[in-house]
């Protein structure tokens, strides 16, 4: 199982963007915050993992618009191979979901597809796996299939990408990693499932003593009025062992916390991680 020692609150690196403003305002500037920390049990072949969720934006370069992902995974490997950062060839990728950006920065929200994003990582790091968010697209059935088996690539639980239902646990150099993606809603929409199966299956996921788990969907923390959902609280309540949940979908004030589950969280909402052997 990891344990992230500690996450630095002042970022390392800040990645600029523009995002769709409220209202069909027009494009605003933000800020993608790069954190460095460290964590332990982290297998040999591994020194670090980079985690993030919840960048929906794009990057305005002299070639034109790139997702902020695609962007984010030039940028972090660069660093990396000039040493600044853990070399890429030693890192693994985990992403919590909503990576699309509309690439006019015309409305927030909208649904696309985000695979230039998990394959520029795939492209530059040891590998790369996650879960879909709600606003991901993977193409059709047969293309969420043939994705899955790209080199470095591991879409886990395919199922909420608009594929069939398939792997949600994998192995990689040493590290269990499962996962669930989607939210809780109408199943009728992309990536939604009834509360009851979304918590079924994030019990599964823990029952297969992973080191990590990873959901675009977290809990939420009534006593300090941080948002996310009920029933991802209950099921983390009772689910067995202590793997550390990574997830987005609702931004917390902090990206470190132990309530209200009684196991390590890890909000990556807006935010890239960049997480170092301890």
């Amino acid at each position: 199982m990891l344990d992230v020692v500690e996450v630095e609150s002042t970022p390392a690196f800040v990645l600029r963007a523009l995002n769709a403003g409220p209202g069909r305002t027009g494009p605003e500037e933000v800020e993608v915050p790069v954190l460095l920390g460290r964590v332990a049990g982290l297998p040999r072949a591994l020194g670090a993992l980079v985690l993030g969720s919840d960048l929906q934006s794009i990057v305005v370069q002299s070639d034109g618009t790139r997702l902020t992902g695609e962007a984010a995974a030039d940028l972090l490997a660069d660093l990396g191979d000039a040493g600044v950062l853990p070399p890429p060839g030693r890192t693994g990728v985990v992403l919590a979901g909503d990576l699309w950006s509309e690439p006019d920065c015309g409305r927030r929200g909208g649904r696309g597809d985000v695979r230039p994003v998990w394959r520029a990582f795939a492209r530059r790091f040891r590998w790369v796996a996650g879960v879909a968010g709600n606003h991901d697209a993977f193409g059709a059935p047969h293309e969420v299939a043939r994705f899955a088996r790209e080199p470095g690539v591991h879409l886990l639980d395919p199922a909420a990408a608009g594929g069939t239902d398939g792997d949600h646990v994998v192995d990689l150099d040493g590290l269990r990693l499962a996962g669930v993606g989607g939210i809780a809603g109408d199943p009728t929409r992309p990536a939604r499932r009834w509360p009851e199966d979304m918590a079924t299956r994030l019990a599964q996921a823990h029952a297969a003593r992973p080191d990590l788990v990873v959901a675009h969907e977290g809990p939420d923390d009534p006593a300090r009025g941080w948002r996310g959902a009920a029933h991802v609280r209950e099921a983390l309540a009772g689910a067995p062992g202590r793997a550390p949940l990574v997830f987005g979908h609702r931004r917390w004030p902090q990206v470190l916390s132990s309530a209200p589950c009684g196991r390590p969280l890890i909000n990556t909402d807006g935010r890239l991680l960049v997480l170092e052997r301890a």
